[in-house]
């Protein structure tokens, strides 16, 4: 694994620097092209019958799941037990206008994941199209989570954050939902209770304009994965690594797994994420207050550099939560 986690050290991930690495020994075929006239790249491995999509980077400026996804498919070239066993189609950037401006949106500012439903947008289209004529027994829906998130009223921060979205208003636990459950709950369990501390369950309200919520009402197992943060590794390397242990997990429970009856109980005791994190904080004795600030991310000469954004002042009521990691 020495030569994939030596590759991209950084946040900022262009397509060209993306496919500057990845092994022209793969297949790799375009299912469409961006606003911008890019192509939507995705690779193609194994021969089973069990068929996992999985797509990162549909917000151009979440790259660690990119990051884990590209050392994943490192380690999966060598295993021929899993390549026998799974189909994969694994979609890296599916913003890769975004990718390269390091933006959230679009070339056109949209948000691809409210898209599910308008498919709006050239990339929603490709996607979708792939989606229809792969018919993917699972999904895997890869994003990186703002520094901000904490795990429940820990005090910790979400390193990690699973959800097995819901399929409508009333959070129903249908097949497709109860089948992700119980591959994160797997996943859950293969973590050692230092990172399992640091692990959040994101929300489930149902948006049906979100790929996730989307593609479980259509009876798809989905499962989305959130990098976030661990201390002061701004470049996301440790969370990286995660996500990685993550996706040899996910197709492990998916694949090889045995039901387990108190899955859903498992994954219900996961806290839920919370928004008590900042990466600087200081106690004001005349305000008698807390206050917070939080970085924003900027792209500069191909780095993503972190610039204070001013102070807020926190809630007394929760100020056993807040997380900071500089105190001054």
């Amino acid at each position: 694994m020495t030569k994939a986690f030596s590759v991209f050290p950084h946040r900022y991930l262009s397509q060209d620097m993306l496919m500057e690495a990845i092994d022209p020994e793969l297949e790799c075929v375009s299912i469409g092209q961006s606003v911008e006239g890019r192509s939507i790249y995705c690779l193609r491995l194994g021969t089973g019958t069990k068929k996992i999509l999985a797509w990162a980077q549909m917000h151009g400026n979440e790259t660690t799941t990119t990051r884990g996804l590209f050392d994943f498919i490192e380690r999966l070239k060598g295993d021929q037990q899993l390549l026998s066993q799974c189909n994969f189609a694994l979609i890296l950037q599916l913003n890769p206008d975004g990718a390269f401006r390091y933006t959230r949106v679009n070339a056109n500012g949209v948000d691809l994941n409210r898209d599910a439903i308008d498919v709006s947008q050239p990339e929603t289209k490709a996607f979708m199209n792939f989606f229809e004529g792969f018919a993917p027994d699972l999904c895997l829906n890869l994003h990186d989570q703002r520094t901000r998130f904490t795990v429940g009223t820990t005090k910790k921060e979400a390193a990690l954050s699973f959800l097995a979205p819901s399929a409508d208003t009333d959070r129903t636990w249908t097949k497709a939902r109860l089948e992700a459950v119980r591959i994160i709950s797997h996943v859950y369990r293969q973590f050692n209770r230092s990172v399992q501390h640091r692990i959040g369950r994101f929300d489930d309200r149902f948006d049906p304009q979100c790929f996730g919520d989307y593609l479980t009402q259509k009876g798809v197992p989905t499962i989305l994965v959130e990098a976030g943060q661990w201390g002061s590794d701004y470049d996301r390397v440790i969370t990286r690594r995660l996500v990685y242990e993550s996706l040899h997990h996910l197709v492990d429970g998916f694949c090889i797994a045995p039901i387990e009856t108190d899955a859903l109980e498992t994954y219900l005791n996961i806290p839920e994420n919370t928004q008590y994190g900042y990466d600087v904080g200081y106690f004001d004795p005349l305000k008698q207050l807390w206050l917070g600030m939080r970085y924003s991310e900027q792209l500069q000469n191909e780095r993503v550099v972190f610039e204070e954004e001013g102070y807020e002042e926190l809630d007394p009521a929760a100020d056993d939560f807040f997380f900071f990691r500089e105190l001054k």
